[in-house]
């Protein structure tokens, strides 16, 4: 392409220059020899002019970067694959493990045996000694609820009467009724704590009580054999001892209620309440006298005095009830006394009147002395 144009140019300057030539020595008539000279100077700069041009344009095309066919072609990049960022599993909120602060553990139960007998329609309170496993405290915004199984009329929850630090007990009743139709019933029992989770013995066991609903057979129905009052006088010792002297205090009279021995101040205070009775005055407590003691002294629970202190001490004592002595009618003596009640046939009603009272003091106590050999 530039050689082309190079040799228009020198062809054009060569046309020229004889042109020249020929005007200078054969001049044109009518034309001076100034307009001559003028007229090939400018013939001569327009080709110069043309000359530069043609210059121009070639260091203009030589200055202009070349275009490769190859970037006329469109490289195609492959695809890029967006990558997935891994996204972080959401973490479950964490929930209070029963097991490391709230666990309750069995202890024993305190009324009504696994599989106890009874009759239909009778009201009972099941008694249990529970631990606390855990590291929390057991506060009275803790309660006992019911979980499974049958009912037997009681309540869905009651709250706990107090606190337990980790590692105390507490006995927690309930108060229940036996179903009217014969068959296995059991109740099952949870503890539920102030943020409202639920929890129970190891593994989420409950606590339960299990009873056995039996027909009466009136044929067969056992008749209470209450042996007779038995007799105590000065220098006997027991737990009815004990309860002559509270139910003595009960009835006004001023006596140190200590311990369970006869003693001569004792005697003093039988004799003068065997006087204000108008019974034989001897200084001995037998079936009479007996009689004018228990006289005016039914109890229930929400009773207290000296005469619940009679009862407790007879229950744990003599009957080996695990409940306090503290002169006040709770749940714990109700269900100690029902449990009695069952055992010996009677009325059960939990209510301490003539027959229960008698029962309680006139019944001995089996103990088996055992020789082991060697």
């Amino acid at each position: 392409m530039f050689r082309t144009r190079n040799l228009l140019i020198f062809g054009l300057l060569g046309a020229l220059l004889i042109t020249a030539c020929n005007l200078s020595s054969a001049p044109v008539q009518g034309i001076a020899d100034d307009d001559e000279r003028s007229f090939v100077e400018t013939a001569a700069a327009a080709t110069i002019v043309a000359q530069t041009e043609v210059e121009a344009e070639d260091v203009e095309v030589a200055n202009k970067p070349e275009i490769e066919e190859e970037a006329a072609v469109e490289t195609i990049e492959p695809a890029v694959t967006p990558t997935l960022v891994p996204t972080a599993t959401p973490t479950p909120e964490p929930t209070a493990d029963p097991g490391v602060c709230d666990l309750a553990g069995f202890v024993m139960d305190i009324s009504i045996p696994d599989g106890a007998e009874m009759a239909p329609n009778e009201n009972f309170v099941k008694t249990w000694r529970l631990s606390n496993n855990g590291t929390c405290t057991w506060t009275t915004d803790y309660e006992l609820i019911f979980d499974s199984g049958d009912a037997m009329g009681g309540p869905a929850s009651q709250k706990l009467t107090s606190a337990v630090v980790p590692g105390g007990t507490v006995d927690i009743s309930v108060n229940l009724a036996v179903p009217n139709a014969a068959g296995n019933y059991t109740g099952n029992w949870k503890l539920r704590n102030a943020g409202g989770i639920v929890f129970a013995l190891a593994g989420g066991v409950p606590i339960y009580v299990e009873i056995n609903v039996v027909e009466p057979d009136p044929t067969a129905t056992p008749t209470p054999n209450i042996p007779d009052w038995p007799i105590f006088k000065l220098n006997d010792s027991g737990p009815e001892v004990y309860a002559i002297k509270a139910l003595l205090r009960a009835h006004g009279y001023n006596l140190l209620v200590a311990n369970d021995k006869f003693n001569h101040l004792t005697r003093n205070k039988v004799i003068a309440f065997q006087t204000d009775k108008g019974i034989a005055v001897d200084g001995i407590v037998g079936p009479e006298t007996w009689n004018q003691l228990i006289k005016g002294m039914t109890i229930e629970e929400g009773d207290t005095g000296f005469e619940v202190r009679a009862l407790q001490h007879l229950l744990a004592e003599k009957w080996d009830y695990d409940i306090a002595i503290d002169g006040d009618f709770g749940p714990l003596t109700e269900g100690a006394v029902i449990s009695f009640q069952t055992s010996k046939y009677l009325l059960v009603d939990g209510i301490v009147g003539k027959q229960t009272w008698q029962a309680l003091i006139a019944y001995e106590t089996i103990q088996l002395d055992l020789e082991l050999s060697p």
